[in-house]
Order: structure tokens, then sequence, then C-alpha cells
């Protein structure tokens, strides 16, 4: 009887791939990662070059400075309060820092700050248009001016440098002094200067103080001749015309009265001084 061999079965071992084809795999698999690793540095290298080189170059130093809204300040003064300097490389100031400089200056209330070229800066500046001199009752401090702009904040101490002539607002004291929208201001008084400032006839200029008197409203004391006007606490518009009439029939003329009452609606007393000569 014949025996037959058995036949081999066929093994499971796997067989590995060429040389060149595990090394291409290698290189799809694995490759990007390994150049972007590689790029990231370059782009950091490449931005740090190109910053320094745009901080650095001097087509971007600024030769000018151009600046607007000045009446009591100066250029020089505004350009220094910014900290901006000419030569200053254009990118390397920090707008938000220099107009917190701007507005540390008292007459400084608003400023914009903008860059108009390779080369130009323009810093534009809205100064507080001063209305009133106030004179606080404090103790020891009675004789101490302050000035108020148009919007009724006080916002810093007269000297003779300021040369100012503006009316002076007395009889007020600062619990009289009320904030309102982020103003210090007395309601009355800023009605009545906003009410003479641009009025035809008899307006803010021909007025030398104005006297607050509590309940009893407001008193007036004319630049010519230092006529006391008691004007109440509103109705300015009706008591003014009343007090033009008045002026009107004496030719203009305010010499020979001390003192005239507007304060109650539709009544008008008039006091003579003794002298009228």
């Amino acid at each position: 009887m014949a025996v037959r061999p058995i036949p081999k079965k066929s093994g499971n071992k796997r067989r590995r791939p060429p040389l060149m084809r595990r090394a291409a795999d290698f290189i799809g698999r694995y490759g990007k990662t390994a150049l972007v690793a590689a790029a990231v540095p370059a782009v950091i290298t490449c931005g740090y070059f190109g910053y320094r080189g745009l901080m650095t170059t001097p087509r971007l130093a600024i030769t000018d400075i151009a600046v607007t809204g000045i009446k009591r300040l100066t250029r020089e003064e505004v350009i220094a309060q910014s900290g901006i300097e000419l030569g200053q490389n254009l990118l390397s100031y920090s707008a938000s820092d220099s107009l917190e400089g701007l507005k540390q200056d008292p007459w400084i209330a608003d400023a914009r700050i903008a860059r108009t070229g390779l080369d130009s800066v323009l810093i534009d500046i809205t100064e507080r248009e001063p209305a009133a001199l106030v004179r606080f009752e404090r103790p020891g401090d009675a004789d101490k001016l302050r000035i108020m702009d148009s919007e009724g904040v006080v916002f810093i101490e007269y000297t003779s440098e300021d040369n100012l002539d503006l009316p002076v607002i007395t009889g007020i004291s600062d619990a009289k002094w009320t904030e309102r929208d982020g103003r210090w201001s007395s309601p009355v008084v800023m009605e009545l200067i906003a009410f003479l400032k641009d009025r035809k006839g008899f307006n803010l200029n021909d007025v030398s103080e104005i006297h607050t008197q509590g309940a009893f409203g407001l008193m007036i004391y004319t630049l010519k001749d230092g006529v006391k006007l008691s004007v109440g606490m509103d109705g300015f518009k009706e008591k003014f015309e009343a007090f033009d009439r008045i002026v009107a029939s004496r030719g203009g003329v305010l010499h020979g009265i001390e003192a005239m009452n507007l304060a109650k609606p539709g009544e008008v007393v008039v006091k003579f001084t003794t002298n009228m000569i």
C-alpha cells in the first residue's frame, strides 16, 4: 500500500513590505507634522524680525503732529501732555495712554487722536468753555475762586494768569451743588447762565455777580452801576423782558437805580438811589 505525503499548510506569518514602501508610508504619516513643527519657529522668527523692522524703520518716524481745537492751550502744551514725540515710531505709541494723558489737563474736556499718514498724527481736543467764577463759602476758603465751565463743571482754581472777565457766583456752599449726569452744578444758576449767555440786549457780559439767596432765588449785580436785580428762580424770559422795557423807558440808562425786584411774575419794584446826580 502506497503512503501519500501529508501536504504542508501555509503559515500565518505576515510578510513585511519592502523597505522603500515602509519609508514612503512613514513619510506620508509623519512628514506633514514634521514640516509644520519646523515651519512654526521659522514663522515666529520672520514675524519677530518683521515687527522689529516696522518699529525701527525711519519711514514710519513721526515728522508732523497737528493739533486742532486749541483756544487757551498751546500746541506745545497739548503735545507734551499727550506724550507723543517727533521722531517717534508711528506704531510705538499707545493712543489710549496718550488720551489718558491729555485728559489729565483740567482744561481738556475731550480729545481724539488719529494717524493721518505714514509719518503724521492728528490730536483734536475740546477745551472747556469757562462760563463763570465760583466762590464757595468755606471756612478759610472764602477768597478762593474756581472756574466753572458751561456744563457746570467746577474744574480748576482761578489765578490772575487766567485773565478771565466772568461773573462771580457767590453765596453758595458745597451742599448747594448737586451731581447731575456726572457733573457738579446748581441747576437754577446754570439755567440763568444759559439764558443770559446768548441773549440780545442785557446778557451775561453785563453781569458782575450772581448771588444765591436760598429760597429767595438769585440776585444779579450789573457790571455797570452795580444795580441789584432780584430775579427769583424761574421765568427769566418774562422778567428780563420787563427789565428791558424799564431801561428803554429811561433811555437805556441804569444810573440812578439802586435795585429792581423782578422776583414776582408780572410785578416790578424799582428802588432809586437817594443821590441821582
